[in-house]
């Protein structure tokens, strides 16, 4: 008489979750992008504080872009 072979079930495949993917090393190609500055336009304002305040406390890119009071910038 011959031997029947054991069925073996098949192993389910495990659906990776966040956090087993947060676990896992970063892959080389993945490249992280560069974090970039909040921006504020100061060209309208009247006191120097503000330009202070933003780059030291607030931590902002100061930026001079001189516009029309509707929000659009005026390239000269």
């Amino acid at each position: 008489m011959k031997k029947k072979k054991a069925v073996v079930p098949k192993a389910k495949k495990r659906i990776k979750t966040i956090f087993d993917r947060a676990k896992e090393p970063d892959s080389p190609e993945v490249t992280k992008k560069k974090f970039r500055k909040n921006l504020m336009n100061v060209a309208c304002t009247e006191y120097d504080i503000v330009r202070r305040v933003a780059k030291k406390c607030l931590n902002y890119r100061i930026k001079e872009y001189e516009e029309d009071h509707e929000g659009a910038i005026i390239n000269e």
